[in-house]
């Protein structure tokens, strides 16, 4: 999948969470998008997730790298 983003909301800050929704075209066909990262250092993996208005979702611990929320 080609994901092209043309306009973001965000970044928005709560806590250890941050979310940028936006919209952008997914292969030719545009749509909105939705990227939620959680910063739970020191105490567990940090976490990604992404949702395209298209159905296309992704979620689950980073696999490697650190996300750092501040």
């Amino acid at each position: 999948m080609r994901y092209q983003i043309s306009d973001t909301a965000g970044p928005n800050f709560k806590g250890n969470t941050v979310t940028i929704q936006g919209t952008g075209t997914a292969n030719g066909t545009t749509t909105n998008f939705q990227i939620i990262v959680q910063d739970n250092d020191p105490s567990g993996q940090d976490t990604f997730a992404i949702q395209l208005g298209t159905g296309y979702s992704k979620n689950g611990p980073l696999q490697g790298g650190t996300i750092e929320v501040h």
